[in-house]
């Protein structure tokens, strides 16, 4: 991309090349694309708009994430902060003697792993992480920017930048001087949390996407899991399923996704019946199963079959992850974060600007040593690829 644009680097005002690795297309009508979403929003009361984004960033920073997780197959709707992971792996890390990756995740410790193409997420998943974090980007920084115009400031720029194929996405540049004038604490700290409360609004989006493709007609065409593998001798070729379909149903409950399916068999045991629904070659077939011994654990059950996510629920996976990262980090309370910037508008008002900045820099400091100190022991440890898909 950077080549194509590069030829007319002297004919856009907008345009803007780095050293041929980067690109900016910046320019100053955002304000004008901006401000129907942020009349839109004024519908909304004030107090409304700020108690539900302060608090779910106050929730999300410091204790809990209120998201769903059935994307993962799991029935909650919440987990724990990134600071609260963050501190919990600096004890496992203290009181774990051994390295062993067993050990430390026996004592909850979290992994980090960057995701690199081709190393911790394949190239073919990497398009959907591409297509899945531009969204999430794009809607964070434009939440930004209709918040400040809907409680009266402006917002100076906006665009979308790219450098080699790592590192892209959106920006929205707030007045900072405009705002700190014209709006209260409260309406500050609203503006700098609603980027992480526009990405947990696009978590639920996936998930209730998920839950449509269950609909009668769509989940033939989007939903279930397809089987590409059958093994001789075990319940799934027995009873007739061949390599190839898909699996919609198991006891009548939909099936998303290899998570959901493993989810359920948690409850089974050997010997059990189980109904599986299957699509092949247009043809809908019900396939009644007994549950066999897991070869590498007697005591859990097994179907014999080698499952694989379709590719639907493959970018819901990623739009959900994405944006939940995207939450996470944010809502961390360092620099140049969105946690960042909350904590040093509240410290500021306490404390004075430099005094404020002071204490900021010193814990952006800490979070950021702890951040680099979890993706080293992840690292060094191999525990890295219980996180890399």
């Amino acid at each position: 991309m950077i080549g194509v644009l590069y030829p007319f680097r002297n004919r856009f005002k907008l345009l803007k090349i780095y050293y041929g690795l980067a690109v900016m297309v910046r320019g100053e009508n955002v304000h004008q694309v901006i401000e129907p979403v942020a009349k839109a929003i004024s519908r909304v009361p004030s107090w409304i708009l700020e108690v539900l984004v302060i608090g779910v960033f106050l929730s999300s920073m410091l204790y809990l994430v209120p998201a769903p997780l059935q994307i993962v197959g799991v029935p909650g709707f919440s987990f724990p902060s990134f600071f609260r992971i963050l501190g919990n792996n600096v004890y496992a890390i203290l009181t774990v003697k051994s390295s062993s990756p067993t050990t430390l995740v026996t004592h909850k410790f979290v992994p980090l792993a960057p995701l690199i193409p081709g190393v911790t997420v394949d190239l073919y998943v990497f398009l959907y992480v591409l297509i899945a974090i531009g969204i999430g980007i794009l809607v964070h920084e434009f939440s930004h920017g209709a918040l400040a115009i809907r409680f009266g400031s402006r917002v100076k720029s906006g665009g979308a930048f790219l450098s080699l194929f790592l590192l892209y996405g959106g920006f929205v540049e707030l007045d900072e001087n405009d705002m700190k004038q014209r709006l209260s604490l409260i309406q500050l700290l609203t503006v700098y949390g609603g980027g992480v409360f526009a990405n947990l609004l696009l978590a639920y989006l996936a998930v209730g996407l998920l839950y449509l493709v269950n609909a009668p007609g769509i989940i033939n065409a989007l939903g279930g899991v397809i089987i590409t593998g059958v093994l001789k001798g075990y319940p799934a070729y027995q009873s007739g399923i061949i390599n190839g379909s898909v699996l919609l149903y198991a006891n009548g409950t939909a099936i998303q996704s290899t998570y959901s399916l493993l989810y359920l068999l948690e409850g089974a045991r050997p010997g059990e019946h189980l109904i599986l629904t299957t699509l092949a070659n247009g043809v809908i077939t019900n396939h009644v199963v007994t549950l066999a011994s897991n070869p590498n654990d007697p005591g859990f059950p097994f179907i014999g079959v080698m499952l694989q996510n379709r590719d639907f629920y493959n970018f819901l996976y990623w739009f959900w992850t994405l944006n939940v990262t995207l939450v996470l980090l944010n809502s961390l309370p360092a620099l140049p974060l969105d946690g960042g910037q909350f904590v040093y508008a509240i410290l500021a008002r306490v404390m004075g600007e430099k005094k404020a900045m002071r204490v900021t820099e010193g814990l952006s400091v800490v979070v950021w040593g702890l951040i680099i100190l979890t993706i080293y022991v992840s690292i060094a440890t191999g525990l890295w690829q219980l996180v890399a898909p």
